[in-house]
């Protein structure tokens, strides 16, 4: 395809996907005055911004928050999607809000490590915010937030043991974090009795009939 029906094709494409199910943004508005050269491979991308295609895997890698993406390749970034662009990071501009509450305060001299876990609240895991020590930045929950967990409507505080599921009741959950972390029973290799509801024989028991 030479380049100026591919331009022309560009500018179709353009049209097209705009008018399905009205999509916005697909390309900068003034890419119709753009003279795209056609890709010189059959996997091509528009990166974020951009006009003119580019082929997937031509360029550098990008490293973000320690992990790697091959050039053309889509991640997301706090609350915005990135693409890998011959080594550079091009990300869509979404101002993201912080996760509600406020940051515990640590008391002047703490000893905790000056090593930042965290760059955003995006970076923790449930309602935990990305909040100073002092000396870096970890995950923290905010103050004044329930730090358990949940379970069928049910609060359980930090480390306390959860109900054991009838259905499974070798497993054993306890509460951390504020998820649920479960480890499953090994019984003795042995022969008895096993109670109703429970997990392992009672070696060398018998059935109380």
């Amino acid at each position: 395809m030479d380049t100026v029906h591919y331009f022309a094709f560009i500018c179709c494409a353009i049209c097209v996907v705009s008018a399905v199910e009205n999509v916005k943004s697909v390309l900068p508005l003034d890419c119709a005055l753009v003279l795209c050269a056609a890709p010189e491979c059959d996997d091509s991308f528009i990166p974020p911004g951009e006009c003119c295609p580019a082929c997937k895997g031509s360029g550098k890698p990008c490293i973000s928050n320690g992990r790697t993406y091959q050039d053309g390749e889509s991640f997301t970034g706090d609350c915005n999607t990135c693409t890998c662009r011959n080594g550079i990071p091009l990300c869509t501009l979404i101002a993201c809000q912080d996760k509600p509450g406020t940051c515990p305060k640590y008391p002047p001299g703490n000893f905790l490590p000056c090593v930042t876990l965290c760059d955003s609240d995006f970076d923790c895991p449930g309602q935990e915010k990305c909040c100073s020590t002092g000396c870096g930045r970890s995950c923290s929950v905010p103050d004044g937030s329930f730090a358990g967990c949940v379970v069928n409507g049910k609060k359980y505080k930090a480390g306390e043991e959860l109900p054991t599921d009838p259905k499974d009741p070798c497993k054993r959950c306890t509460c951390t974090g504020g998820k649920e972390t479960c480890d499953s029973i090994v019984c003795p290799a042995c022969e008895g009795y096993r109670p109703p509801g429970a997990c392992c024989n009672i070696c060398g028991a018998k059935p109380p009939y």
